[in-house]
């Protein structure tokens, strides 16, 4: 007895392959660009990966006072 699972299978292939290839591109946005003034180079070499300014950002909770370069 087939239970007709390879249409449903097919079929949520086919929907998410869809979703997939219509999606729009995703952008980042430079919010700490904008909030610092600085340039996202500053941080980031290839993302997700920082810089050690970066890293020492990130760990001082994305405050820039009292940061040493």
């Amino acid at each position: 007895m087939k239970s007709g699972g390879g249409n449903t299978r097919a079929l949520c292939g086919a929907a998410l392959l869809l979703s997939v290839l219509t999606a729009p591109a995703a952008l980042a946005v430079p919010s700490f660009a904008r909030q610092t003034g600085m340039a996202c180079e500053a941080c980031h070499t290839v993302y997700p990966e920082l810089t050690h300014f970066g890293r020492v950002f990130k760990a001082n909770g994305y405050v820039l006072a009292n940061l040493k370069q």
